[in-house]
């Protein structure tokens, strides 16, 4: 990576069930957010294990489990 390269690997899980995603920034707290629902993409959002969904301004933040995020999206992986 670069100096100027804000690109990093958040990982979740440890040692063969580790799996990690690219993320452009340091994980930071939120505050100030409001609940809302969002069931017009509920489905999508099942398959992802989203919990909870918030706004902040024009922002949607979403509460998820990553570990069943990975099963699922394992258990729908092409052979």
């Amino acid at each position: 990576m670069s100096s100027g390269d804000d690109s990093h690997i958040l990982i979740f899980g440890r040692g063969d069930r580790a799996a990690g995603i690219s993320i452009d920034g340091f994980p930071r707290g939120l505050t100030g957010l409001r609940p809302i629902d969002y069931p017009s993409e509920q489905r999508r959002l099942d398959d992802l294990s989203i919990s909870a969904s918030y706004t902040t301004g024009d922002d949607i933040w979403f509460e998820f489990d990553p570990e069943a995020m990975f099963r699922n999206l394992a258990g729908n992986a092409s052979p």
